[in-house]
């Protein structure tokens, strides 16, 4: 893929699809060759509140731990505390405190921007990442969750927090773990989902890969034998065949998508190799978890915001039945906002394609990080400033 500009059409055999997984590790490595400079929003010292490296057991038994960076208002203006928080939840593939991508540091802009406006925000690095011990490869959503669960419990019971008032918000994969965690644990205060999935893990790559082989203008004819593979792939997971099993379908995905690589054991070593994508631990958690299920009994108020460009987790495809999910269960207020022409990292673009990522300057719209301040203000109660 070009790291920046347009995608060129590409021909119909040269084209594979990617699932989030994929997409991850691909921003990450493009991350390199954007270079790490400094964007525009990117938080410069001295900071307007206090800063405190924290180190995090993970929750359920598991001997790894998380590390993270906690900011809290400045007591001279925001007062003394306890302040309401929030814990951010990374998206698909290792990532760091700061959501790292291609030069931008979205978790951390935010961060900064909620502290300075009297929210406490805890951000960490997933298991495996910088300072963070333990293995991201063997991961899963439900461990991830277990993750987020824990970095909630820490924030709540620190003295800088009100533990009435701490929640928790995720990007993209993180919007699908928030309210996994808030509905399995009464305390949590509120729920920020950003670009986060209503729907299955294969609903969101089946319309995910259908947009990209489209955008690349590739045959309808290509494109429908294509979705009905994957579908298959899909079906063979939900219902938990084994990795045998998935594998055959798997490599008549290989078979078609790579037809211009002649030699057919070339092509089944490649089905080898993505059959993790498939049928690994956190694909068939992925794939199969509808987030309707935990949505269905979140107790608490929900922000859940996508970007009318969004090509990764597309608003219409996901904000519908997180809506029709949160109105069917005990949610007391849900408030769901379609942002047009932001896209998936919440960056003003043309066309939401992930290529433009590293191109744009913007890391976060002011605008969409004025929604989430202000709607947490107004659930949490947060008080004036000092003096005002």
């Amino acid at each position: 893929m070009q790291a920046m500009g347009r995608n060129p059409v590409q021909h119909p055999r040269r084209f594979r699809p990617m699932n989030l997984a994929a997409i991850a590790a691909l921003i990450a490595c493009c991350s390199v060759a954007f270079g790490q400079d400094a964007r525009p929003q990117t938080p410069r010292a001295p900071f307007p509140y206090s800063s405190e490296e924290v180190t995090i057991p993970a929750g359920d038994g598991a001997d790894h731990t998380l590390a993270g960076t906690l900011t809290v208002p400045e007591a001279s203006v925001w007062g003394n505390g306890p302040h309401p928080a929030m814990v951010l939840v990374t998206g698909s593939g290792p990532q760091d405190r700061d959501e790292t991508i291609m030069g931008h540091k979205p978790f951390a802009v935010l961060a900064d921007y909620l502290t300075r406006r009297g929210i406490a925000v805890l951000r960490y690095d997933d298991r495996g990442v910088g300072r963070s011990t333990g293995s991201f490869a063997d991961a899963t959503v439900r461990g991830l969750a277990s993750d987020a669960r824990a970095a909630w419990s820490f924030l709540r019971d620190h003295p800088a927090t009100d533990p009435a008032r701490v929640g928790i918000g995720g990007h993209s994969e993180g919007g699908l773990i928030a309210p996994m965690v808030a509905a399995d644990e009464p305390g949590v205060a509120f729920v920020v989902m950003l670009a986060g999935p209503g729907v299955p893990g294969s609903e969101v790559l089946l319309f995910q890969s259908e947009f990209l082989m489209r955008a690349g203008g590739l045959a309808e004819d290509f494109i429908a034998e294509n979705q009905s593979i994957r579908r298959a792939i899909f079906a063979l997971v939900h219902e938990g065949a084994d990795d045998a099993t998935v594998l055959g379908e798997v490599e008549r995905l290989m078979d078609m998508e790579l037809a211009y690589m002649k030699d057919p054991e070339a092509r089944r070593r490649m089905a080898q190799q993505a059959l993790p994508q498939f049928a690994g631990a956190w694909a068939r958690e992925f794939l199969t978890i509808d987030p309707a299920d935990a949505l269905s009994r979140v107790a608490v108020p929900v922000l859940a915001l996508n970007g009318t460009l969004d090509t990764q987790v597309n608003a219409d495809q996901n904000l519908i039945p997180i809506e029709r999910a949160l109105a069917a269960g005990p949610c007391p207020s849900a408030t769901v906002v379609r942002l047009k022409n932001l896209n998936h990292l919440f960056q003003p673009a043309e066309t939401g394609m992930f290529g433009e990522y590293g191109a744009i300057e913007t890391t976060f719209d002011e605008a969409a990080m004025g929604l989430i301040a202000g709607w947490v203000s107004s659930v949490t109660g947060v008080k004036p400033p000092v003096g005002e």
